[in-house]
């Protein structure tokens, strides 16, 4: 029996002992040539079934979390603020540094094309 297979059957098993259900001998039956590797996995899982049992967490633990969660979203909010505000004030620096150069060009050549022109 493949691999493959043998997971589609444990997931099926599964399934089916979720909603409540035994299809152990049903499964069985559909593969006779895999029954001893198939009892002892099919076993298990009906005992590991049995031995999980739901856990539901207490209030106050629920709360806290929430909290926490709630916190730390805050935070994360105000550092994603501060990272913008510090990339447009870069880029603002950049763009006035571009503006002061072009500006500075343009001096330049004004100067240069009045000297080049007689009186």
């Amino acid at each position: 029996m493949d691999e493959k297979l043998l997971e589609e059957i444990l997931a099926e098993h599964a399934d089916a002992l979720n909603r409540g259900e035994d299809e152990t001998e049903a499964l069985l039956a559909r593969y006779p040539e895999a029954r001893g590797r198939l009892e002892s996995l099919l076993g298990l899982t009906q005992r590991l079934r049995s031995a999980l049992v739901p856990v539901e967490p207490p209030a106050s633990f629920i709360r806290e979390l929430g909290e926490s969660l709630s916190q730390a979203a805050v935070h994360s909010g105000r550092a994603v603020a501060r990272r913008t505000r510090q990339t447009v004030l870069i880029i603002a620096a950049v763009a006035g540094y571009l503006i002061s150069m072009v500006g500075l060009v343009v001096l330049l050549i004004r100067r240069r094309t009045r000297r080049s022109i007689p009186p």
